[in-house]
């Protein structure tokens, strides 16, 4: 089934706003980066400088990505004539992007993530799939961009 908001039509199940938070799959990767770091460490296999410095690295980014998850919380909104994404350092600056704006769509692959690209005449935004809560809300969302995009050349 499918609702209209005004805008491109949207499936039911993605509704008007979806919590844009790292996913405990994403903390947990960064988690075992910095255990394998540390273990390298005391097996000498790199310089312990090197070590440390990895293990802090890690460390930081799933302390960050934790706060991010429980402390920082933030939504992704659908609404009739914008959409409203969370940007910038972990995602924390909400950047409004009408629908009539948005020039393309489409889907990058970083390193065993997935990534909508959507390019606006002076923006680009990124939606990281780490931060929805799963794969069928991500590419609910693509479709739902796309259908924008289209909807919008068929008006001009």
């Amino acid at each position: 089934m499918r609702r209209s908001l005004g805008g491109p039509q949207i499936d039911m199940t993605l509704g008007h706003t979806i919590p844009y938070n790292p996913t405990l799959r994403a903390i947990l990767f960064f988690v075992g980066l910095a255990l394998l770091s540390f273990a390298s460490g005391a097996l000498s296999l790199f310089r312990p400088r090197v070590s440390v410095f990895a293990l802090s690295v890690f460390l930081l980014i799933a302390i960050l990505l934790l706060l991010r998850r429980f402390v920082w919380r933030r939504e992704l909104a659908l609404g009739s004539t914008e959409i409203i994404v969370p940007s910038g350092f972990l995602r924390l600056r909400p950047v409004s992007i009408p629908y009539e704006h948005i020039n393309a769509v489409w889907v990058h692959r970083v390193l065993g993530t997935s990534v909508i690209c959507v390019t606006t005449a002076n923006r680009k935004v990124e939606i990281q799939d780490i931060y929805l809560p799963d794969s069928a809300t991500f590419h609910n969302l693509k479709q739902c961009l796309e259908s924008a995009v289209q909807s919008s050349r068929r008006t001009d």
